[in-house]
């Protein structure tokens, strides 16, 4: 069996070498150099590869320990980018001083994972992740200051969100996808005007549901308003859409800014 039948690689991407098992592969995809694991790799093979092969990005599967992943990356002295998907992992307590990109996929960390995270790397300048913590009671104790691009895809917790957000001061470019959380625009322009001056580009959809026996004065007009100001016409120059689907029981809303950015629709029909 050719390795590329093994696993699910870009279709320009050249293959370098790989096991006899397919279970690991070495390839090129435009100018990044990948390795690729299979779910039944061992970290024997996994270390192996990693001291023979000069990394830009790691795409990783299942069964890999990322504790030990991080550690091996921080032996790579090019290493800048890292990119792990992988559902199940403990936060590496390895300080990874090399990586300065981090995108984590199809993983859903909690509040305590993401402090291990920063604290793990703490010259992390763009990050894409996923939260998913309810609870409202835990804070970042200090600003990060090395984050300047964040990805971020957030469920249920606005209280995280905010202080997370509050406490990146020098992002430039943030990313939000949220479900389960409910802000307009009156509320992003508080936190905008507040905690992130350096913000320069801003791109978001919200997914939530409006309760109408929690909530009888839900106004949809009111909504659209609030992203209907001056600081968003005017000085953001970000327009704002809002779809939504009522009954007598709840609304659903999907609010997203323009041009759309993101690779799926949430399509409301």
């Amino acid at each position: 069996m050719h390795h590329r039948d093994s696993f699910d690689l870009p279709p320009n991407a050249t293959i370098l070498a790989y096991t006899t098992n397919n279970y690991i592969a070495a390839f090129r995809f435009g100018s990044a150099y990948c390795v690729q694991f299979h779910p039944e790799a061992t970290f024997s093979e996994f270390n192996e590869w990693i001291q023979q092969t000069r990394t830009d990005e790691l795409e990783l599967y299942e069964n890999i320990n990322i504790n030990k992943i991080l550690y091996q990356a921080e032996a790579c002295p090019r290493q800048a980018t890292s990119s792990f998907s992988n559902d199940r992992f403990q936060i590496a307590r390895y300080r990874s001083k090399s990586n300065e990109y981090l995108s984590i996929k199809h993983v859903k960390l909690n509040f305590t994972e993401l402090i291990r995270l920063f604290r793990s790397t703490p010259n992390l300048c763009y990050l894409n992740v996923c939260i998913d913590d309810s609870s409202n009671d835990k804070l970042f104790s200090s600003p990060i200051f090395s984050v300047l691009s964040l990805k971020l895809h957030i469920i249920r917790s606005d209280t995280m969100m905010k202080n997370l957000i509050k406490n990146l001061p020098n992002l430039i470019h943030l990313t939000i996808i949220s479900e389960h959380i409910n802000l307009d625009g009156y509320q992003w322009e508080e936190i905008m005007v507040g905690y992130l001056s350096q913000l320069k580009q801003f791109r978001f959809q919200m997914h939530y549901y409006i309760d109408h026996s929690n909530d009888e004065h839900f106004d949809i007009d009111r909504i659209l308003l609030s992203y209907q100001t001056p600081f968003w016409l005017i000085e953001q120059k970000t327009f704002v859409r809002i779809q939504w689907n009522t009954n007598d029981e709840n609304t659903y809303l999907f609010v997203y800014t323009l041009p759309y950015y993101f690779d799926f629709f949430c399509s409301l029909l």
